[in-house]
């Protein structure tokens, strides 16, 4: 397996995009976190090509199994280009901003309402 080329579909991800990686969705966010571990992707095929698409996963061919009377057989491996991996790095790093969340205050149910409404006290004579 060849890593040492470079993908003319990879692009250099540029770190002055603060929120590059956060505009990832969840499933892309996860299977280039995956492959960049070095773990096999557990995601759809349609994920995987938007990856490759955008330049951020290279696939290769591997063979698995030594060449018989049908031929090499092989499979598809994943890799992340070195220039990407250091920008999704440099972002996995830094502290993340928490999202402010409006709290609001408990509310006190009013003092006429009954504790049970299921029961005679609580209606109306």
């Amino acid at each position: 397996m060849n890593l040492n080329h470079q993908s003319d579909r990879s692009k250099d991800v540029s770190n002055d995009e603060e929120d590059h990686w956060d505009r990832l969705p969840k499933a892309q966010r996860s299977a280039f976190e995956r492959i960049a571990a070095g773990a096999p992707p557990r995601c759809s095929a349609q994920t995987l090509d938007s990856l490759i698409r955008a330049g951020l996963v290279e696939r290769h061919n591997e063979p698995i199994a030594p060449p018989d009377r049908f031929g090499p057989v092989y499979q598809y491996v994943y890799s992340v280009p070195i220039t990407v991996h250091m920008s999704w790095a440099e972002w996995a790093k830094r502290p993340r901003r928490k999202r402010r969340l409006k709290v609001l205050p408990p509310q006190r149910p009013p003092d006429d309402l009954p504790l049970f409404s299921g029961g005679r006290e609580g209606r109306a004579a």
